[in-house]
């Protein structure tokens, strides 16, 4: 079962599905059993040495590969506790036009109330900072769409629930 499989993961990005039908004797064979030279068994594990032997590596690239150079996002927030006050900005570097673009703003009051109303807490840092994050994508959306876009935030908490897309807490 274990040469099956291995011999399935090798053959099929190769060859698609053409060749599986020569390891169906495969299927059927366990680890401990035995087999005659003149099986079907035995000819399909000759007729795999053979094609093993022809084929040449294949390179699987993991990430697509992009010639172009990524547009750098960098986004921030800041939040005073006493006065409740927070604000964002949002810088992005966009090399196919060679310009910077730039955007700031007071947090919303609304979004406060949000923070608030979903959980009770001193400060609202991360959530201004993944609020600053999301202003970048929905502020600039020519600029990010579909290109390669390294976006840089400065709050391990709020970079991991961009990430993630999900919190444990709201």
């Amino acid at each position: 079962v274990r040469v099956y499989g291995k011999c399935r993961w090798v053959l099929c990005p190769r060859f698609g599905r053409i060749y599986l039908a020569a390891l169906h004797p495969l299927r059927q064979v366990r680890s401990s059993s035995a087999f005659s030279p003149q099986s079907d068994v035995a000819e399909c594990l000759t007729f795999l040495l053979r094609i093993l032997d022809v084929l040449r590596p294949v390179s699987v690239p993991v990430f697509p590969v992009r010639c172009e150079e990524p547009v750098l996002v960098f986004s921030d927030a800041s939040y005073k506790t006493q006065s409740k006050i927070g604000e964002l900005g949002v810088v992005v570097w966009c090399p196919a036009r060679r310009r910077l673009f730039c955007a700031g703003a007071r947090l919303p009051a609304w979004a406060l109330c949000l923070f608030e109303y979903l959980r009770k807490q001193k400060t609202y840092i991360c959530q201004a900072e993944l609020y600053a994050a999301l202003c970048a994508w929905v502020t600039f959306p020519d600029l990010l769409r579909g290109r390669l876009v390294h976006h840089f935030i400065d709050n391990k908490a709020a970079e991991a629930g961009m990430g993630k897309k999900t919190s444990p807490a709201p």
